[in-house]
């Protein structure tokens, strides 16, 4: 089975301008085209926007399964979390949150965290070395299909 952990959709960063231009539709498009049997959207400091949408889109198809987790921008970086149901991460700990935090609490929610691109310049935070001071991160994304050979 191929899933793809980490997409953008026009939903991200809602309700503010997104940084993605891809409608949650075109996931299921693109992922049949290059074989792909799963994708997690983790749209920008966003749960619950698009939701419905997405759950709708699985309820029409069965080509693709869309599943729902989010990026969080945290004081140390970005951490993508996975197993929340909601945007509580935000409403607790807002924009930067501390990550050790951040990364506790979804843990205790039953959820999972990974780290990805950690050495990608140009953020408020760059993760970096910090990244290997985290405790408890279920993974760490190595390939980052945006990102060139250096930085992954």
């Amino acid at each position: 089975m191929k899933v793809d952990l980490h997409t953008h959709t026009t939903f991200s960063y809602f309700p503010q301008k997104s940084d993605s231009d891809i409608d949650p539709s075109r996931l299921i498009e693109i992922g049949k085209k290059k074989g792909i049997n799963a994708v997690v959207v983790t749209d920008h400091m966003v749960y619950e926007a698009g939701l419905e949408t997405l759950m709708k889109l699985n309820e029409q198809q069965n080509d693709v399964l869309i599943l729902r987790g989010m990026e969080y921008h945290s004081d140390s970086g970005h951490l993508l979390l996975y197993g929340i149901q909601n945007d509580a991460v935000v409403k607790t700990f807002g924009k930067y949150g501390p990550a050790q935090q951040v990364i506790d609490f979804v843990n205790g929610l039953g959820g999972a965290v990974v780290v990805p691109h950690p050495f990608i310049t140009g953020y408020t935070h760059f993760m970096g070395n910090k990244v290997f001071a985290l405790r408890n991160i279920a993974a760490l994304e190595v390939i980052n299909g945006t990102k060139s050979d250096e930085i992954n």
